[in-house]
C-alpha cells in the first residue's frame, strides 16, 4: 500500500512537470508569434537592436525547449514554429537588403566622386 502511494505521488509530480513544460513551450510560441507580428508592422529599419536580440533569444529558447522535450508541442504547433522561423528569416533578409541598398548607394556616390575627380 505504501509503495502504491509513493508511485502515485511520483506519477502526479511527473505529470505536473510535463504539463508545465508543455505550457511553457506553448506560451513561448505564443510570445514569439506576438513579437513577430509587432515587428512585421514596423518599418524594418525602425526595429531596434534590442528587439532583434529579443527575437533571436526567443527563437533559440523555444528551439532548446523543443529539443529538451520533443513532446512539448503538437505537430501543428511545431509547424507553426517552423513558419514563424521562416517569417523571422524574411525579416532579417529584408533588413539586410535595406543595408545593402544603403551600401550600394554609398559606393555609387564614391564612384561618382572618383569619376568627377578624374575628370577635373
Amino acid at each position: 500500500m505504501k509503495t502504491r502511494s509513493i508511485l502515485y505521488f511520483l506519477g502526479i509530480i511527473s505529470l505536473s512537470f510535463s504539463m508545465e513544460a508543455c505550457s511553457n513551450a506553448k506560451d513561448e510560441l505564443e510570445g514569439l508569434s506576438q513579437l513577430i507580428v509587432q515587428l512585421e508592422q514596423k518599418s524594418t529599419d525602425a526595429i531596434s537592436k534590442e528587439e532583434w536580440t529579443e527575437l533571436d533569444a526567443k527563437v533559440v529558447n523555444l528551439e532548446n525547449q523543443i529539443k529538451e522535450d520533443s513532446g512539448s508541442l503538437s505537430e501543428t504547433e511545431l509547424s507553426q514554429f517552423e513558419e514563424l522561423k521562416g517569417r523571422v528569416a524574411a525579416l532579417k533578409l529584408k533588413k539586410n537588403m535595406l543595408e545593402w541598398k544603403d551600401e550600394i548607394k554609398d559606393m555609387t556616390n564614391q564612384v561618382e566622386g572618383f569619376v568627377d575627380g578624374i575628370g577635373n
